[in-house]
């Protein structure tokens, strides 16, 4: 294994920029583009090499390892006290535990960032070290029904006096 495949290293497509786009969170700001996405990998390792190099050079140590990384699943948010109290009073409004609720939201976040239609590309734009072989700069029995959207833009359904929320793509879309 070589040194840099301790690194994250993501090529997607941005629909934005109409071009993929490579980048290597926790190591560099910014990252490389093209049209070919095989040539976008390629030239993301030569940076990302590069990039090593010059923390050495520079006396630096290298950020923490991003790949291969395993996850608990837990994590502290802090998130101020109105918030705090906003989520719990929508989950126990719904009946769902303030965890269930908070996971839910930002799993249905999440998802909406991720789907293309809506994809959005950050520029980061960052001098790469000569010798890199780039192109300069690199770039979440009841009663009626009930819907309704809360402000993290979860689409809540449900019944009254059993109210649970569900999220397809298509209610989601509309």
């Amino acid at each position: 294994m070589k040194r840099s495949d301790r690194y994250l290293k993501i090529v997607e497509w941005s629909p934005e920029d109409e071009c993929y786009v490579g980048t290597c969170p926790g190591l560099m700001l910014g990252g490389v583009h093209g049209d070919d996405e095989a040539a976008v990998y390629a030239e993301l390792c030569d940076v990302v090499r590069e990039w090593m190099r010059i923390y050495e050079e520079d006396g630096e140590p290298l950020p923490a390892p991003t790949a291969g990384r395993e996850y608990s699943g837990r994590f502290v948010l802090r998130a101020g006290r109105e918030l705090h109290k906003e989520l719990a009073t929508r989950a126990m409004r719904l009946g769902e535990s303030l965890n269930t609720y908070c996971v839910k939201a930002l799993e249905a976040r999440v998802h909406e960032a991720l789907t293309p239609r809506r994809a959005r590309v950050v520029r980061h734009r960052s001098v790469v070290p000569q010798g890199a072989g780039g192109r300069g700069t690199r770039l979440g029995d009841v009663g009626s029904e009930v819907t309704e959207r809360d402000p993290a833009g979860v689409e809540l359904q449900g019944r009254s006096g059993h109210a649970g929320k569900t999220e397809t793509c298509a209610q989601r879309d509309r």
